[in-house]
């Protein structure tokens, strides 16, 4: 597998439309730890518990994925599709997801908060004793993030573009702020939640923290989504439950944490773009007013860059191989 500039229009249109997508990472937590723990076992044995997270925490994700996709709510579109995993990174999956309609980000969220509770609730059972914890964030395409496309491998599924981009940049930083209990959000995905008004999406604000390379040292919002595994689960309220009370640690109002990422936003909107999806049918999530002119500049800049191999007609089929000096003897 190798990246490729050999692209078709069809691809090339593909690639350069608009699209916001979802990034959702598990990890384990103390993995290092757990790997060089001493046991009389001859070989590595903690590869078999990685092996079983990397199997049963997509087949749990897909499982918490489809059973609200009917109908949750009339908003959500019944073609919802199931993430995608991109990456495997010795202890981590990154799963993608496109985004149709604002909604969708709340569904998808919900089921990575149930197959978080769900892993931690079985390993925490076992003799491991496992911990994992969550980051999620999105990226717009084609502009600020780019898709580089891979060559297609004979009788192979295509596979997923790589991704990249500053805030690819920002999401992998904010997974260092994560941990079991907290679902840390990138600063535009918590925007696009209280924008929505997402039932159930009930966020925490730690304030503001500078991300190691991203943005320049400007401080960025740390909030989070409760991954606690027995929230909702039981009338006995948790440790950490008991523990926000003795800290007088609230979840963050929608309205105020809205205002506060609307100043935010608009304030880094050279590097940080408010969320927009072009298929939204809401009209106060708009592009801005020079996206268009600016995506154009790209596309033909793109264009310049990219092989186009285009997929002949039947009836010319094979014709375009040929010489230019073939062609124009043909009038090809």
């Amino acid at each position: 597998m190798r990246f490729t500039t050999r692209i078709d229009a069809e691809t090339f249109d593909e690639l350069l439309r608009p699209k916001l997508r979802l990034f959702l990472s598990v990890d384990i937590v103390g993995s290092t730890s757990f790997k060089h723990q001493q046991t009389k076992e001859p070989g590595p044995r903690w590869v078999f518990s990685f092996l079983s997270f990397y199997q049963s925490f997509h087949q749990i994700l897909d499982t918490a994925v489809l059973p609200a996709k009917p109908a949750r709510s009339k908003r959500i579109a019944s073609s919802v599709n199931l993430p995608l995993l991109w990456k495997a990174l010795g202890d981590e999956l990154i799963f993608v997801v496109e985004l149709r309609q604002r909604h969708e980000a709340a569904h998808y969220l919900c089921a990575f908060r149930r197959a978080l509770q769900e892993t931690q609730s079985n390993w925490y059972q076992s003799a491991e004793r496992m911990q994992f914890k969550g980051t999620a964030w999105l990226a717009g395409f084609p502009l600020g993030n780019v898709e580089v496309p891979f060559d297609e491998m004979p009788d192979r599924k295509a596979p997923l573009p790589d991704f990249i981009g500053p805030q690819i940049d920002a999401g992998f930083r904010l997974k260092e702020h994560a941990t079991p209990r907290k679902i840390v959000l990138s600063a535009d995905l918590a925007y696009l939640l209280v924008k929505a008004g997402s039932p159930g999406m009930d966020l925490f604000f730690d304030g503001d923290q500078s991300l190691k390379g991203i943005l320049h040292g400007k401080p960025y919002p740390l909030i989070w989504l409760d991954g606690d595994v027995r929230n909702g689960a039981s009338k006995t309220p948790s440790l950490q439950q008991h523990k926000d009370k003795l800290l007088g640690r609230k979840r963050a109002t929608p309205k105020l944490l809205s205002c506060y990422l609307e100043a935010w936003l608009t304030e880094s909107r050279a590097e940080v773009p408010k969320p927009f999806i072009a298929t939204d049918p809401f009209g106060d999530l708009r592009p801005p007013h020079d996206y268009a002119q600016r995506l154009n500049a790209w596309k033909a800049t793109m264009r310049s860059n990219f092989l186009f191999l285009e997929k002949p007609d039947e009836k010319d089929k094979g014709l375009r191989h040929l010489p230019k000096s073939v062609l124009r003897l043909l009038d090809l």
